[in-house]
Formats: structure tokens, sequence, C-alpha cells
């Protein structure tokens, strides 16, 4: 848990400012075919460095961060010829003990044909091979909701929503987390289902009313901007709230099944560059699609 806490510190002013950025439609910007094709470009890069950057990041995730917290700590106390105190303070910290006993250890670096090597082995994986839909599809209707949150919204409307979506994927999260993936109640297996089920519950609901709300307007529908004091805002806030509820129970469900299959920490780095490559590449994909400005209702049935 004093890990995952601070990675998530650590993700809340690194990439989570990203996503903020790019819940806001466009960027925050009015051009949505050049956010379109600088998402599509930074997605395929994702998408090209995922399969690789599971592997070579966990030895890389300790040398570098214990580097780095050195270098910060001596270099403001004006001198590198002996460690502080402080420096191995916070290597202590870092290095916690798990609630079993055992303590987290760093590996010994692999060698280049040895990732090669596993790299292939996740490759030929049948389970993960089974795996690569719900991987493909799980960034790709982020292009579709930006879209249409510039196009449908005003411009504090659209804050609104980045709001209602970061707070939906939090809610999402600790449920379906607590409730049904972590629950004590229950039995591996039997959470695995219960936890398939309500993703595919929340996932076909959720869409539907966003197919049920897309059909009444396309990109060239004549409409003013809405705002969020307006009645008719709030089934509109509602979903994009229940969009990132959604996402948060898919992503997690998507997380949960990869570590199910293993218990080693670096088949499961090498697993979330998998993941990290084939959802990117569907990301890249959809952005590219919004890039023309295909229709709306083409977009959200592709997700679909």
């Amino acid at each position: 848990m004093a890990q995952i806490v601070l990675v998530g510190i650590t993700c809340f002013a690194t990439v989570g400012m990203l996503s903020a950025v790019g819940s806001l439609g466009a960027g925050g910007t009015q051009d949505v075919a050049l956010s379109d094709i600088a998402n599509g470009v930074l997605y395929g890069m994702f998408a090209l460095t995922g399969l690789v950057s599971g592997g070579g990041g966990s030895t890389i995730l300790g040398s570098f961060v214990g580097a780095v917290i050195s270098l910060a700590i001596n270099v403001r106390s004006g001198a590198l010829s002996a460690v502080s105190t402080t420096t191995y303070l916070v290597f202590i910290i870092v290095m916690v003990v798990r609630p079993d006993g055992t303590q987290v250890k760093l590996e010994a670096a692999s060698t280049p044909r040895h990732e090669f090597r596993s790299l292939i082995h996740v490759l030929k994986d049948p389970r993960m091979i089974s795996l690569i839909p719900m991987f493909f599809a799980s960034n790709y209707f982020y292009a579709y909701q930006g879209a249409v949150n510039v196009f449908y919204f005003d411009g504090p409307t659209r804050a609104v929503n980045a709001t209602l979506e970061a707070a939906g994927a939090i809610v999402g999260a600790l449920i379906f987390g607590f409730l049904v993936l972590d629950s004590s109640y229950f039995k591996r297996r039997t959470r695995g289902y219960l936890g398939l089920a309500f993703v595919i519950m929340t996932t076909v609901t959720v869409w539907s009313c966003g197919l049920a709300w897309q059909v009444t307007f396309t990109r060239h529908t004549a409409s003013p901007k809405l705002h969020c004091n307006e009645k008719s805002y709030r089934a509109k806030g509602a979903l994009y709230f229940f969009y990132y509820f959604g996402d948060a129970s898919y992503q997690a469900l998507a997380y949960w099944i990869m570590g199910a299959i293993s218990n080693d920490p670096f088949t499961l780095a090498r697993y979330a560059g998998f993941y990290r490559a084939f959802q990117s590449a569907g990301a890249a994909g959809s952005f590219g699609m919004d890039a023309v400005a295909s229709p709306y209702l083409n977009e959200i049935v592709s997700v679909l």
C-alpha cells in the first residue's frame, strides 16, 4: 500500500496533469484537429515504446529514482563528499517491508538478450493474445468524448465535465476495487466473474445512454454551446461522470486480470508494457479518426 500511495502521488503530478488537460477536450483549445494530430502522434509513440518499456523500466523504476533522490537532497545541502542522513532515511522509507514480513528487493538488471526472449514469450502467450481486443479498446473513446466536449459545451462547462470525469474515475476505481476485485468475501475466481459482469453491465448501460444522446445531433448541427447552469445539462453531466466511472472499472479489471496471471514483478512489468502498447495503438487510431472529422455516430459505433 505504501508503494501504491507513492506511485499515486507521482502520477498525480505528472500523467494526471496530462489527463486533466486532455479531459478539457482538444487539450483546452478550440482546434480539435490539431489536438487530434498531436495526440495521435503521442499515443503512436506510446504504442511503439510500450512493448520494450516494461522490461527495461523495471530495473532502471529503483537506480534512477534512487540517484535523483540522492542528488536532490545532497546538492541542496551543498556537498557531495558525504551522503546526508536524510538520504538514508528516504531510502528506508521507500524500501518498505510487506505485511507478510518479506522485504522489497531490487533485482539485478537482466541482459538485453534475456529481455528480448522475455518479450517474445509475452507475445506468444495465448492468454495475453486473447486480451488484445480488451487492451486495444480501453482508451479508444478518449478522442470521441473530447471532441463532443468541445463541440457541445462552452468553456466553463468543459472544465466542469473534466472535473466530473475525474470524480467518476476516482469513485469507480474505489468502489470497483474495494467492493469487487479486492473483496475478502469471495474467492479470486468468483471476484473475477463478478468484476467481468460489473464491467459489462456498466459499459453497456453507460454507452447505450451515450448513443441515445448522440443520435440527436451531428458535427453539422447548429446549436449554441450548452452551459452547465442550464437544466438540460444535468443528464449530460451525469453521463460524463459515468463515462469515466466505467472507464476506471474497465482499466482496473484489465490490470487485475494481468495480476491474476502472474505474481512475478518482472513478468507483470512486461504485461503492463504489452497492455500499454495496444491500448495506445487504439487511442492513436481513434484520434486519427477524429482528426479527419469522421461523423460522431461513426466514432461512437466504432467504440461500441
